[in-house]
């Protein structure tokens, strides 16, 4: 069995979270390609980049900014920037590289 894509992790994390009391959904933080120009738009004032792959809502009613990766994925300076500023305004953080470490991560977090 080869190595699980970043993908894979995304899409087994995200049903994990909501087959188990979380409200959890994908974000998109792709850029619009303009097919006229033959390239991509820029972010508007108030979009970020960094922005991390899904949004959890977590049965304590906190809110979870989550990025997946493979387990040789690493995070751009634009998401470890993007992390620094939830954690900054005490908000919760987390890089998933699989299901098992989110679930660890979120014990943690809800004190279970």
């Amino acid at each position: 069995m080869g190595k699980i894509r970043e993908l894979e992790v995304e899409q087994q994390c995200l049903l994990w979270l909501n087959s188990n009391g979380y409200f959890a959904f994908k974000l998109k933080n792709t850029g619009l390609y303009d097919e006229r120009s033959q390239s991509f738009r820029r972010l508007g004032s108030f979009e970020v980049k960094g922005l991390p792959d899904c949004c959890a809502f977590l049965p304590t009613g906190r809110v979870a900014w989550v990025e997946f990766k493979a387990a040789s994925g690493v995070q751009s300076p634009h998401q470890k920037l993007f992390q620094q500023q939830v954690e900054q305004y005490k908000g919760v953080y987390i890089l998933a590289r699989s299901v098992s470490d989110l679930r660890a991560q979120l014990q943690k977090i809800e004190g279970n």
